[in-house]
C-alpha cells in the first residue's frame, strides 16, 4: 500500500511538473509570437520608406539645411571591434 501511495504521489508531482512546463512554454511561444508580428510590421513600415528619408527629414526640419552638410569627415569615428581571446597571431593577421 506505500509503495501505491508513492507511486501514486510521484504521478501527481510529475503531472503537476509537466503541466507548469506546458504553461510556461505556451507563454513564451506567445510572446514571441507577438513580438515577432510586432517587429515584421515595424520592418515593413521601414521598407516603405524613401531610401532618402532622412534628408528630407533633415530638410524639412532645419528651413532647407541638410543634416549632411554639417557632418565634416573629422567628426566621424570608425571603429571596428575584433574579440580574439586566446587567437592566434596567425588568426588575427588573416582578419585584419
Amino acid at each position: 500500500a506505500a509503495i501505491r501511495e508513492t507511486s501514486a504521489r510521484n504521478q501527481l508531482i510529475l503531472k503537476i511538473i509537466i503541466e507548469a512546463w506546458l504553461l510556461y512554454s505556451f507563454g513564451k511561444y506567445m510572446i514571441t509570437g507577438v513580438t515577432s508580428l510586432y517587429g515584421l510590421q515595424r520592418l515593413r513600415e521601414n521598407d516603405a520608406k524613401r531610401a532618402d528619408w532622412w534628408a528630407q527629414d533633415a530638410k524639412s526640419s532645419r528651413d532647407e539645411k541638410n543634416i549632411i552638410d554639417e557632418i565634416k569627415y573629422e567628426d566621424v569615428i570608425h571603429v571596428v571591434i575584433i574579440p580574439n581571446y586566446k587567437e592566434s597571431v596567425a588568426t588575427l593577421r588573416r582578419t585584419l
